[in-house]
């Protein structure tokens, strides 16, 4: 999947981000538009009527593309996670340890954003292919009330989970070839 210089997950991550964050902002705007509470507002500002059935249709098959192109990502980061958690030797270190939440608690701070990286990205792809799943026998495919509140939290989930990947690029030197000061940080 990659070689040592040259990690595939930075690569396989930008799809996913694209298409799922346009899908769940059409299904926000698609809620925004037909809930009673707010569809006035929305309509004063641009009128989303006729274009209802296109943002339905459209969220519907991005959530696809988005599982689908997620797939890769979430492989490859798997496998350059395990490569850190080898180069860290943290099952050895949680194997020969005596109190596993301590040896837990003293993982290398990278160790532990990546970990929340993955979950929430994990969740992002579950999330968004059972939502997919569902509106599939619903006419138009249109997103339920609470298909629209899941899409709202899993769009805030995977900005958070970007900003995660951003910083363990940018400041732990992960994916990143370095050399010089910036090699002796990265090999922390």
């Amino acid at each position: 999947m990659s070689s040592d210089s040259h990690p595939v997950h930075p690569a396989t991550v930008h799809f996913p981000i694209a298409f799922l964050s346009l899908a769940y902002a059409l299904d926000i705007l698609y809620g925004l538009s037909t809930h009673p509470s707010s569809a006035k507002i929305v309509a004063s500002i641009y009128d989303t009527a006729p274009f209802l059935g296109d943002m339905a249709r459209s969220s519907y098959y991005l959530s696809l593309l988005g599982v689908i192109t997620g797939i890769p990502a979430i492989l490859s980061g798997g496998q350059q996670l395990m490569g850190m958690l080898k180069k860290q030797d943290m099952a050895n270190k949680l194997q020969k340890s005596q109190n596993k939440s301590a040896t837990v608690q003293k993982m290398h701070p990278k160790l532990k954003i990546a970990f929340l990286h993955a979950a929430l990205n994990d969740v992002a792809i579950v999330g968004t292919g059972y939502h997919w799943w569902t509106r599939r026998a619903i006419a138009g495919n249109a997103p339920t009330e609470t298909g629209v509140l899941v899409s709202a939290g899993l769009f805030f989930s995977l900005l958070f989970s970007a900003f995660l990947g951003g910083k363990l690029v940018y400041e732990h030197g992960v994916g990143v070839l370095r050399a010089g000061e910036a090699s002796r940080v990265k090999s922390q």
